[in-house]
């Protein structure tokens, strides 16, 4: 029978077993004296325990595996961080392992002395073809511990988007500016087009855009040009001037497009179509070129709010969605929806990032302060959630649960969440 490894690392934490007069398949005494701290990250599962074989006393790390082959299965034996494991806890042993250092591993099987009514209510409690594996038995755990997983897990969230922003920053030598031009730039693309945004912002400098300002047209044509999107679109007259306008650009900067096969256009609606974004983009960056000083030093929402207000955007777009293209006469305004998620993911991000940098938790917290001034996002995630039960009424809240959604839920480390353990107790 396989086991769940997450369910073990539980039960070996809390001793759901019998855990007096243990004893090593080699047939030596285990008397365990501290279990350890439950290593969430890379590496051994148990860290820093304390156990007693026959009478010596040995303190370092502990693997937890469902078969003890699952050590070569890991691929354990090659690598010298689990040189220091002092026991292997293994449901069944079907297989003699060693250290990489070719040492043979003390391993305690608990098939025989597990407690197997945890099992079943593991099994009960965390249904597998539930849409997340507490759904229906959420309403049973009290409020209180589900808001402190969604705040532990919002508050991982910013610090991992944090983490990816200063690694960006080390890319770029250490340029806020563009560093946060280009996590602008991502965020502008939203899910699906994402990447391409952020591959534009690569090809084209940040220094480019800002010696333009209040030049409109030229930081459209710059947008439009690199992002390939111009190549053989239309002879209608605002076309063929940003074509003029690209290739003289093009040549003065040395620039390089990007594919325009990178861009999604299929079942997107034409709000979102990376061609009216693109045209918002430059409008914005034309009306707000110190993007580092306008993020950071903002004294209220609604003042950061009034930088994506009101932009200044080509009339042409207010009849297209694409090139050549002509509709129906729209709004070319950028939704509240969308600025909101464009605050959540670049704003607060760069908040939280450049008070790690600095080591100024009154900037991490303006960071989180943002964060619960916005409203919930709106997506499938958080209304899956909401639906059953889960108060989400801001934003702080709704990043929680898309962290919560795929670094617990999704992969089912349900015995490493509050919610679950309280289920389990």
């Amino acid at each position: 029978m396989r086991i769940r490894e997450e369910l073990l690392q539980y039960i070996w934490q809390f001793k759901k077993f019998q855990f007096l007069n243990l004893h090593t398949v080699e047939g030596d005494k285990v008397q365990i004296i501290d279990a350890g701290f439950w290593n969430i990250h890379s590496g051994p599962d148990f860290i820093n325990s304390k156990i007693k074989i026959n009478d010596t006393l040995w303190c370092g790390n502990i693997e937890i595996h469902c078969f003890s082959s699952d050590w070569n299965l890991h691929n354990h034996q090659n690598d010298i961080v689990y040189n220091n494991v002092i026991l292997h806890v293994v449901y069944e042993v079907d297989k003699v392992v060693f250290r990489q250092n070719s040492t043979e591993i003390p391993t305690l099987e608990l098939k025989h002395v597990i407690d197997y009514q945890v099992i079943s209510q593991y099994q009960n409690v965390f249904h597998a073809l539930s849409p997340f594996s507490c759904s229906a038995n959420l309403n049973s755990v009290d409020e209180l511990i589900i808001h402190s997983q969604i705040e532990r897990s919002a508050v991982n969230r910013i610090i991992l988007k944090s983490d990816y922003f200063l690694k960006q920053l080390e890319i770029n030598k250490g340029d806020w500016e563009q560093t946060t031009y280009q996590q602008l730039f991502k965020n502008f693309g939203f899910h699906l087009n994402g990447l391409p945004f952020e591959m534009l912002a690569f090809s084209l400098p940040f220094k480019i855009i800002k010696s333009l300002k209040g030049n409109l047209h030229y930081i459209e044509a710059l947008l439009f040009g690199q992002s390939g999107l111009l190549n053989n679109v239309s002879n209608e007259n605002y076309v063929k001037q940003l074509n003029s306008s690209f290739k003289f650009l093009r040549k003065k900067y040395k620039l390089k497009p990007i594919g325009v096969d990178l861009w999604k256009f299929l079942r997107t609606r034409p709000s979102n179509f990376p061609t009216l974004r693109i045209a918002q983009l430059a409008a914005f960056l034309n009306q707000n070129n110190q993007l580092l000083d306008s993020f950071l030093n903002f004294k209220s929402k609604e003042e950061l709010l009034s930088l994506f207000n009101n932009l200044n955007i080509s009339l042409y777009w207010e009849t297209h969605y694409h090139f050549n293209k002509t509709g129906n006469l729209h709004s070319t305004q950028i939704g509240n929806q969308a600025v909101s998620s464009i605050l959540i993911n670049t704003v607060s991000t760069l908040l939280f990032a450049y008070g790690s940098y600095l080591n100024r938790s009154d900037l991490k917290n303006k960071a989180i302060h943002l964060l619960e001034d916005l409203p919930a996002e709106q997506n499938a995630i958080v209304n899956l959630y909401r639906n059953y039960g889960v108060p989400i009424t801001n934003a702080f809240q709704s990043q929680g649960i898309l962290h919560l959604s795929q670094h617990y839920c999704a992969p089912k480390k349900c015995l490493q969440c509050r919610v679950g353990l309280k289920l389990m107790s």
